[in-house]
């Protein structure tokens, strides 16, 4: 079984109330734009189903082969401070890291 650094993702799950929808995605434009990863190597998703009075969502970073997590991450919660989405996110920012094993 082999682990491949090439088919590293790093996942950001963070809650925002659902009236700041908007300036979330407005966030996350200028956090995309501020990161200038490759095309697809970031997306932006939503929990179809949440609990009233908060929206999940979840920022997924797709790393190249070249590019370290450990820094990538640093980059990205920098930005996101920097963008307002750590502000907008009420219950923090969590991240997990996860790599492809293959077999």
């Amino acid at each position: 079984m082999t682990i491949g650094r090439s088919a590293t993702t790093i996942y950001i799950y963070f809650r925002a109330d659902p009236a700041r929808t908007d300036e979330v995605l407005q966030a996350f434009s200028l956090h995309q734009a501020q990161l200038t990863r490759p095309r697809g190597a970031l997306r932006l998703a939503r929990r179809q189903e949440d609990a009233p009075g908060h929206v999940t969502w979840m920022e997924i970073h797709a790393l190249q082969p070249e590019e370290d997590p450990v820094e990538l991450g640093a980059l990205v919660e920098q930005s996101a401070e920097g963008c307002g989405l750590t502000a907008l996110a009420t219950t923090g920012r969590h991240v997990e890291t996860f790599v492809q094993v293959a077999a």
